[in-house]
């Protein structure tokens, strides 16, 4: 078996080219235009994703903490090894972060319990807000910890209920409204510094019933170095590595809207922190709609999106200068997952807001020519705004193709360009020269694993090639002639009609011995689906799509199976376009997906 190595931080990861197809494409059969592009937009305005709403108990001093741990160094060094072998061994995406266990702390607000400043407990307090809800506070203190994330457990809380996170008035991360998920539940946004305060506000509507929650981990997050290891001090700059800020339009024209368009992505998966770079993308509306691309390998189902952190202008304030922290800048939380693939690397979220003053980059379905040079700015180890670039290479060494297909991916050659990238780079747009997207970086392979800066002298990248998943995007990319999103729904082999026949649902399979294909779709009810691969009677999963629409103005979609083969389920609206997929990789037991954000409703 042929087999890819993964550029991470400063190194690369062996995986077989078996892994990229845990995943694959499901495609409609409507021809794509070869020559499709489209320009970048310019958006002066936009709404603020870091809302500035201070909490009613900001500032306010508790006697205690409900959860108090020691630093890191003393308590977890077992941890820090583990995340840091992981980064030595150039697994992708790149760590910044583990979770740590605090002595559990369930919260039941009950309709007698708040009273005007009644006490829980030590760490917490509750109270009547004056519009008539309630609202709780806690704090969690962490030695020595850079940032941090409270973990909430077990939610049963009433729709509306809005969160605050906060370290002092200085940042503040709120309202956000909370939505339990029922397999991670809650991971809080993350704050500064060793003190993290928790606001919770339920409705007036909810005073009447009892709520609970537990508070049960918290997430550390670390700065890392050169070499991705954990760092508790300022971490250091890379050799090689260019400061975006330093990049002037004789070596591209338009570099400071490039770097308007890109963000630092952290985001939590199986209790670990990780960071990557996305990149906002255009779409033929040009609408301003906040679609953001970045890997596979970083974000690739709908939990770990909701975790989703995204830091916008992370970057040097002069030449070489220094950087704000990352309390100071703007940020979106969360978003839709709409598409997303192993094979191509790549995923699509749609984030709920961005802050004014983006650039969303063009794209082009044409590939680059031979000895084209391409442009990225990333995040390398979670670090401030990087510049690197790349020569195209149409029929790369063989020794050093690692097994990648090039009709999905793209080679290029790092000695033909300046700087170089690191893991936390994944997912970075690889642009043209007028600022279309034709590829996000995957990885790379060559000799030189230990040392990128090295590295860049024989080595080779690899980026997903726009051109080749681009039928997958089109629904939300050209939205108007590209996907044909809003057609009706056609029942056909591993298409069925839902509700009404408003929702279609599709699915795909694939199997270990490299057989794939749509799946056997059996109409259970109106709004429920089973499916098979050949045998009627072996049924392999169950979808449904509930109308979630009176209670969080969305549509809810559950996906089940009984199966370890690879399998794509994708739901589309057939009224407004918008979809929800969901992938379970090849050799995993399919884990259930209950996601009631799925579709919004209107």
């Amino acid at each position: 078996m042929a087999q890819d190595r993964e550029k991470g931080a400063g190194m690369y990861r062996l995986r077989s080219v078996a892994s990229y197809l845990a995943s694959f494409l499901f495609l409609t059969t409507a021809a794509v235009a070869q020559d499709a592009s489209l320009g970048p937009l310019v958006l002066t305005g936009g709404q603020a994703a870091t809302v500035r709403e201070a909490p009613s108990w900001a500032g306010l001093e508790l006697e205690a903490s409900l959860a108090s741990l020691s630093s890191a160094r003393q308590q977890a060094m077992r941890e820090i090894e583990r995340l840091e072998a992981a980064n030595a061994a150039g697994l992708l995406p790149v760590r910044n972060g583990f979770r740590r266990g605090i002595p559990p702390r369930v919260v039941r607000i009950e309709p007698s319990s708040p009273n005007a400043s009644a006490s829980l407990g030590e760490g917490e307090a509750i109270s009547v807000d004056p519009d008539g809800g309630v609202r709780w506070i806690g704090r969690i203190e962490v030695e020595e910890a850079w940032r941090l994330r409270a973990h909430l457990e077990a939610a049963v809380l009433p729709p509306g209920t809005r969160m605050w996170v906060y370290n002092s008035l200085a940042e503040v991360i709120g309202p956000v409204l909370v939505t339990p998920d029922p397999i991670d539940g809650i991971w809080t946004p993350s704050v500064e510094g060793p003190s993290l305060i928790l606001e919770l506000h339920l409705p007036e509507a909810a005073r009447d019933e009892t709520w609970s929650f537990e508070i049960d981990e918290v997430l550390e997050v670390f700065r890392l170095d050169a070499t991705g290891r954990v760092s508790f001090a300022t971490a250091p700059d890379i050799s090689c590595a260019i400061d975006a800020t330093c990049v002037t339009g004789s070596t591209l024209s338009d570099v400071a809207s490039l770097r308007r368009a890109v963000a630092h992505l952290q985001f939590v998966k199986g209790g670990e922190g990780f960071v990557c770079t996305g990149s906002l993308l255009n779409n033929t509306l040009q609408d301003g709609t906040p679609n953001l691309l970045t890997a596979n390998h970083c974000l690739a189902n709908q939990s770990a999106t909701n975790t989703l952190e995204s830091f916008w202008d992370y970057k040097s304030a002069t030449c070489g200068g220094s950087t704000p922290n990352l309390g100071s800048l703007q940020r979106s939380s969360g978003g839709q997952l709409l598409a997303t693939s192993a094979n191509g690397d790549y995923t699509l979220i749609r984030l709920s807001s961005i802050p004014a003053n983006r650039i969303l980059l063009g794209w082009t379905t044409t590939p680059p020519a031979n000895g084209a040079l391409l442009h990225r700015i990333s995040h390398p180890l979670g670090l401030n705004q990087a510049y690197s670039s790349a020569t195209v290479l149409q029929h790369p060494n063989p020794a050093l193709s690692c097994g990648n297909n090039t009709n999905r991916f793209i080679a290029t050659d790092p000695l033909g360009g300046q700087g170089a990238t690191f893991g936390g780079s994944s997912g970075a747009a690889m642009v043209n020269a007028q600022l279309q997207v034709v590829g996000d970086l995957s990885g790379g392979c060559g000799p030189n694993v230990d040392e990128p800066c090295d590295g860049r002298l024989t080595d080779l990248e690899w980026d997903g090639r726009f051109s080749a998943y681009f039928p997958a995007l089109a629904p939300f990319l050209s939205p108007s002639g590209g996907g044909g999103n809003t057609s009706p729904c056609q029942v056909a082999n591993g298409v069925e009609c839902l509700v009404g026949n408003r929702f279609e649902l599709s699915a795909s399979f694939q199997d270990q011995n490299g057989n794939s294909g749509p799946i056997r779709l059996i109409r259970y009810t109106d709004s429920s689906v089973l499916g098979h691969y050949g045998d009627g009677s072996n049924i392999e999963i169950l979808g449904k799509v509930l109308n979630g629409c009176p209670l969080n103005g969305q549509w809810w979609v559950f996906l089940a199976g009984v199966t370890d083969q690879g399998v794509e389920v994708r739901v589309r609206d057939t009224q407004t376009g918008r979809s929800y997929s969901y992938s379970n990789p090849l050799g995993r037991k399919y884990v259930t997906d209950t996601q009631t954000s799925a579709i919004p409703c209107q």
